[in-house]
């Protein structure tokens, strides 16, 4: 009996203890959603694959390295809504190298120390997977008056260290439309 007493006072005190707390501040969220649909494909590519070439490893033996730049667009056809511009957004998923923003085989991958880079060929400069600041980064492309849009982007080989020979594998980046 007296072991159950000391159990329930255990377990009910602290529920009686009031307890302290200040308040420092607030987190504000806003967002915005549109009616906006299109017709998206990508463009450039054989279905949704796009081919990087075949090149020697002794263009990727130092980090940094890039080699392989491949276009390819995102086609957006019979745009309906309110919308004036479009962006690709390209989402952290299983193969995001948090670091680098690359897409990545992982370090026990098929092709250790080689990532896939994506750019925005408007600008000319990489763009980091799954990183917010692409809302603002990556370059915004016009409407048109027929609804249509071609967002234009490229990727390429890119080296965190030494490469060596290994068979073809696919990555993956999963994206959504940015509307302005």
């Amino acid at each position: 009996m007296k072991h159950a007493l000391l159990a329930i006072t255990a377990v009910v005190l602290p529920a009686l203890v009031p307890v302290a707390h200040a308040s420092e501040g607030t987190v504000d969220f806003q967002g915005k959603l549109v009616a906006q649909t299109c017709t998206v494909r990508t463009v450039g590519t054989a279905g949704n694959t796009v081919m990087l070439p075949t090149l020697s490893t002794s263009l990727l033996q130092t980090a940094g390295q890039t080699a392989g730049r491949t276009r390819f667009n995102i086609s957006l056809t019979n745009c309906a809504g309110a919308a004036k511009s479009a962006a690709a957004f390209f989402e952290d998923r299983y193969w995001t190298d948090k670091t680098t923003g690359n897409l990545t085989y992982g370090p026990s991958g098929p092709l250790a120390n080689l990532q896939v880079q994506l750019i925005d060929t408007v600008t000319d400069k990489p763009i980091h997977i799954g990183d917010p600041d692409q809302y603002t980064s990556t370059t915004q492309i016009p409407i048109d008056a027929s609804g249509n849009a071609t967002l234009p982007y490229a990727a390429q080989y890119y080296a965190i260290g030494p490469t060596s020979p290994g068979k073809r594998t696919t990555l993956s980046v999963w994206y959504s439309i940015n509307y302005q």
